[in-house]
């Protein structure tokens, strides 16, 4: 029998495709690669009111040289500063036709059916919003987004208030921040490697602090295409170190100087962020080969102690908030029957200067070659 090719929108014929469905779910939840890789990290932290991030301004200076006849030091000449992150939440409705509850009355298959599509619909709604969030969050009732964390802009000019912490009065809270003036794969002057190139490089030393080097640099698709495309040209196929269990979750990453490249749907155009997730991977944090797939997965890989991290940025939930639902409601003269999904996130980070984000002020030379 040929596959269907009518267009149809009738809900029960839609309902009975039931494992068609839920591969799409499957697929759908993996999609973010960013989300995706804070769960694989084990950057995820516990919350219940307001996390508090202790912030080191300079190394302690505690200890002292001595000789004969030296007092002993009493004082420590140690900056610190406090940093504090909150929870978002956000509720996704889950709406019934009581028509549909009535002409199933006693079909027990049939009603766990409606209620299995319509959580299914509730739980892609859902995690499409956390994983765009994760970019785009503007902060207020919404989480705050990379775009909003990591500005586009010089560190002298940027000026947003990130975890308790305004950037335009505390110079040490400021991410990295380099400008690409030509496309991508123009050749510069005195060198036979494309610009884009010699920005990433720019980017990922300004992201270096010390002995940390950055984990992860996540771009648009066709970035990433351009930052393949020189590899392959630059050098061999056979340089390409990819990771195989990132195309099970719809995506492709692969090795560049030893950090990780990877692109993510929702990344804005024409951006290139730099990022210290993972610099020292455990795989007790992570179960071994964890591959965590649902939101309620996440309490296995949660911390309660920031100092339990690897990297400098990491996700925020509420443990007793996780895909929580409320009774379902139905409005008074009407015929719907709704009730709520509730879940939190959100992001933050405790070293701002080594994190750093790359565009072209609009040209889109990034994704030109």
């Amino acid at each position: 029998m040929g596959v269907r090719q009518q267009y149809t929108e009738l809900f029960d014929l839609v309902r009975t495709l039931e494992d068609r469905s839920k591969k799409l779910v499957a697929q759908e939840l993996r999609k973010s690669y960013l989300y995706r890789r804070f769960v694989k990290t084990a950057q995820v932290v516990n919350c219940y009111d307001v996390k508090e991030v202790p912030l080191w301004l300079g190394p302690p200076t505690m200890g002292k040289w001595m000789t004969r006849g030296d007092v002993l030091p009493d004082t420590s000449a140690s900056q610190t500063a406090l940093s504090y992150w909150t929870n978002k939440y956000i509720a996704t409705p889950l709406g019934f036709d009581v028509f549909d509850l009535w002409e199933n009355e006693g079909n027990a298959q049939a009603l766990f059916d409606l209620l299995d599509f319509k959580t299914m619909e509730a739980a892609v709604s859902q995690k499409r919003a956390l994983s765009s969030a994760v970019f785009n969050g503007l902060g207020g009732s919404q989480p705050d987004g990379l775009g909003l964390i990591i500005e586009t802009a010089a560190p002298v000019a940027q000026v947003q208030t990130v975890g308790g912490v305004n950037k335009a009065t505390s110079a040490w809270w400021r991410n990295q921040y380099v400008q690409l003036t030509a496309n991508f794969g123009t050749v510069a002057a005195g060198t036979n490697l494309p610009a884009g190139i010699l920005a990433l490089l720019q980017l990922i030393d300004a992201c270096t602090i010390g002995t940390l080097i950055p984990s992860d640099i996540i771009t648009t698709r066709n970035t990433f295409s351009n930052i393949r495309r020189s590899m392959l040209e630059m050098s061999t196929p056979y340089h390409l170190i990819t990771d195989r269990q990132d195309a099970d979750y719809g995506v492709r990453s692969f090795m560049f100087d030893g950090h990780w490249v990877s692109w993510d749907p929702n990344c804005p155009a024409d951006e290139v962020y730099c990022l210290h997730i993972d610099e020292k991977f455990d795989s007790q944090k992570t179960g071994g080969d964890d591959d965590v797939k649902l939101d309620g997965d996440l309490e296995e890989v949660a911390t309660d102690n920031i100092l339990d991290l690897n990297g400098g940025m990491f996700m925020i939930v509420n443990p007793n908030v996780r895909q929580r639902a409320l009774a379902p409601r139905t409005p008074y003269r009407q015929l719907q029957q709704t009730q709520w999904m509730v879940d939190s996130f959100n992001l933050g980070l405790f070293r701002m200067s080594d994190h750093g984000v790359s565009d072209s002020s609009g040209g889109a030379m990034w994704e030109t070659w």
